[in-house]
C-alpha cells in the first residue's frame, strides 16, 4: 500500500498471487516491493518468509536488497479520450488499443464490467437520455467493489444509485440507513467479519460523495463508526483464532516438560 509504517521484519506467508486471470508467482520487484514495508520508516528492516514457504535463494535475495530488476518491457494502459455520445461509444473508447507498443490493454477493470452490465439493464438504459446522464453513470460505475464479489448484488447497487440520482436527484436516506443497519453487527466469525468489513467501506465511499445525498457528512461519520467497530470486532476475533490458541499450545508444551 505504500505506507512507512513502524516494522522491523516482513515475513511472506505465500510467493504466489491471483492476478485477476490466474495464480502466478511473484516477481522479484513484487517480493520487493513487500519486503520495502520493512524500514521504510527509521529502521533497517528485514524480510523473510514464513515456515511453509520454501525459502528464498540467495540470488533472489541479492537482487531484493541491491533493487536489481529486471527492466519493465510492457506497462498496462487503457484510454483516456472517452466518448460520451452513447454508452457503446464510450464502451468502445474503452476498448481502443495503444498507441504505442510498450503500452499494452490491462485486464477489464471493475468499472468497465459494470458498465457492460448495465448497458443490458432496461432500468438503467432508459434514463440513458444524454451524454451528462451517461457521464454520471460511469461516475457510478467506478463505486469500488471492495468484496471482490462484482456479482449481481454489486451491480444491482449500481443501478440503484444511478436511478435515485436521475429520479430524484440523491440517494435516498431510508435506503442508506437499511444498508448500515445490516452492516452494523459485530457477531461472527473472521470471514463475516472482514465481508462486512469490505461491504461497508463500499458505502463509506458512497456516503463521502456529497452531491449523492442530502446528509452526506452525518452518513459518512455512520459509515466510518461501523468500520471502526467492525475493525475491532475483527482484530479481537483474530487474536482470538491465532494469538489465544498459540498461548493455549505453549501452555499444554510446558505443562508436558513439567511432567
Amino acid at each position: 500500500m505504500g505506507l512507512n509504517m513502524d516494522i522491523n521484519q516482513v515475513a511472506l506467508a505465500s510467493l504466489h498471487k491471483y492476478d485477476g486471470k490466474r495464480r502466478r508467482p511473484l516477481t522479484l520487484a513484487e517480493i520487493g516491493q513487500i519486503a520495502g514495508r520493512a524500514g521504510r520508516y527509521k529502521k533497517d528492516g528485514t524480510f523473510g518468509v514464513t515456515a511453509d514457504v520454501a525459502s528464498l535463494d540467495q540470488e533472489a535475495v541479492d537482487a531484493i536488497e541491491n533493487h536489481n530488476f529486471p527492466s519493465v518491457k510492457k506497462i498496462s494502459w487503457r484510454n483516456s479520450k472517452l466518448h460520451f455520445q452513447n454508452i457503446n461509444a464510450l464502451i468502445q473508447s474503452l476498448e481502443a488499443p495503444s498507441p504505442h507498443p510498450m503500452l499494452q490493454k490491462g485486464r477489464p477493470a471493475d468499472d468497465y464490467n459494470t458498465l457492460c452490465r448495465m448497458r443490458h439493464r432496461e432500468d438503467v438504459m432508459k434514463r440513458l437520455t444524454s451524454p451528462i446522464a451517461l457521464k454520471m453513470l460511469w461516475e457510478i460505475c467506478q463505486i469500488p467493489d471492495f468484496r471482490k464479489t462484482m456479482t449481481d448484488s454489486h451491480y444491482d447497487l449500481v443501478a440503484q444509485v444511478f436511478t435515485n440520482l436521475m429520479d430524484r436527484g440523491y440517494v435516498p436516506d431510508d435506503i442508506i440507513e437499511r444498508s448500515l443497519r445490516r452492516l452494523q453487527n459485530e457477531q461472527g466469525d473472521v470471514d463475516t467479519l472482514m465481508n462486512r468489513i469490505a461491504h461497508i467501506r463500499t458505502w463509506t465511499y458512497i456516503t463521502h460523495k456529497n452531491e449523492w445525498l442530502k446528509r452526506g457528512e452525518s452518513w459518512s461519520q455512520t459509515a466510518r463508526k461501523i468500520e471502526d467497530q467492525l475493525s475491532d470486532a475483527l482484530h479481537n476475533a483474530l487474536t482470538k483464532r491465532f494469538v489465544d490458541r498459540r498461548s493455549a499450545f505453549l501452555l499444554k508444551a510446558m505443562a508436558n516438560d513439567t511432567e
